[in-house]
């Protein structure tokens, strides 16, 4: 019995060939619907050249700066990584994102995506005016915060970091390499049989799993 499923990269081999080459064992699946939100545990996922399907479907957007909630600033947004965000239902690749369902640390209860009072809620959570929202604004950005550490980029500062061009929502993509809100491709194939603990995941031809090593 397998305990994971091989996860395989292409690498170039000579001029115009392609190998495939195992990186590692597949231990576990994650998503994540709301952006710097804790996730949910999969069996199995349609994946394209996108990403995961549902993954960083929602975010919160500062209503003041108009910026993404983001881990990468802890300093604004230091409780983000405590809470969790679920889908009430799975995703499919031909309709828009599901509602999440997110649950407040320590205990605090949950609120749905599509209640009245979500909003008002999260708001009151990061003593904020922030917005739920699975609409991309027009040009996003976010605020990243970067330690006092030799080889940065940039020390002990918060910098503003675009996260590319207004397009259409379907192919936008915010954070590092995932889209926001997910791409509604068709899954790029079948998923694998499971045996034991293995993971089935819908891998399309053209991606690479370098990142789930």
């Amino acid at each position: 019995m397998r305990s994971a499923l091989p996860a395989r990269r292409r690498v170039r081999r000579g001029k115009n060939r392609m190998a495939h080459v195992v990186i590692g064992p597949v231990a576990g699946l994650w998503r994540y619907p709301v952006k710097s939100m804790q996730g949910e545990g999969l069996d199995a996922v349609p994946v394209s050249e996108r990403g995961l399907l549902g993954d960083r479907a929602y975010a919160l957007i500062d209503r003041d700066s108009g910026k993404v909630g983001s881990a990468k600033n802890p300093r604004r947004w230091p409780k983000l990584l405590d809470f969790r965000a679920v889908f009430r239902e799975p995703p499919s690749p031909d309709r828009s994102s599901p509602a999440v369902r997110i649950d407040f640390p320590d205990g605090g209860g949950s609120v749905s995506s599509d209640s009245p009072d979500v909003n008002d809620r999260l708001s009151r959570a990061f003593n904020r005016a922030v917005v739920l929202s699975s609409a991309a604004p027009s040009a996003p950005s976010l605020e990243e915060y970067w330690p006092d550490i030799d080889g940065l980029a940039h020390r002990e500062t918060v910098t503003d970091e675009t996260i590319g061009p207004a397009i259409t929502l379907d192919e936008k993509r915010l954070g590092s390499g995932v889209p926001f809100p997910p791409a509604p491709a068709g899954p790029a194939g079948k998923p694998s049989r499971k045996s034991g603990n293995d993971k089935s995941i819908m891998i399309p031809a053209v991606l690479s799993l370098s990142w789930l090593n």
